[in-house]
């Protein structure tokens, strides 16, 4: 498995040393190493960007930051637009709305 980013010992030249799955070294987390139809599905996505195919640090963080932060203020635009009277100018979810695009924008790299 040249191609798929790995150096000579097995592990990822991706990961940071050290950094494994519950800190086992036997246990290495991320797509290359899975043999499951959704490892298969991510190895594929990560031929295009090495980063999703082991456990990338980055990648980790702006997920992390879009469901726990994102996920929250969409579910509150979708609450003030199914609250929104018809032919009323609306409030706060414009901004809302623009702050999601933005932040989109930011973390799609």
């Amino acid at each position: 498995m040249k191609g798929l980013g790995y150096n000579g010992t097995g592990v990822s030249e991706f990961l940071a040393p050290g950094v494994y799955f519950l800190n086992k070294p036997d246990r290495l987390y991320g797509a290359f190493y899975g043999s499951t139809p959704f490892s298969a599905l991510w190895q594929e996505y990560a031929k295009a960007d090495k980063r999703w195919g082991g456990s990338d640090l980055t990648v980790i963080s702006l997920e992390l930051l879009t469901v726990l932060v994102m996920g929250p203020i969409a579910v509150w635009v979708c609450v003030c637009l199914s609250r929104r009277k018809p032919g009323s100018k609306g409030g706060s979810e414009w901004f809302w709305m623009t702050v999601l695009a933005t932040s989109e924008l930011y973390g799609g790299e």
